[in-house]
């Protein structure tokens, strides 16, 4: 939100960041739905993420983690 006219590149620092300080363990991708359909669509926001994640190298394994097998195990679903 703080951002309005994002683009994977502007966001690719913050999202590096939080993987690297907390790792694919501790890592889980959300959205402020439905605020964000102001400056994004639901899958551009979630394409971002996923290109991110596959461009630094993240494997398939840790990225199913962080998009959402970790939000799966924290919240019991």
């Amino acid at each position: 939100m703080v951002d309005h006219d994002w683009t994977v590149e502007s966001i690719r620092p913050w999202v590096v960041h939080c993987v690297e300080a907390f790792g694919p363990d501790r890592v889980m991708f959300g959205t402020n739905w439905p605020v964000d359909i102001l400056f994004s669509t639901y899958l551009r926001q979630i394409d971002a993420y996923r290109m991110i994640l596959a461009t630094e190298g993240s494997s398939r394994a840790d990225q199913e983690k962080m998009l959402y097998r970790n939000a799966e195990h924290f919240y019991r679903i």
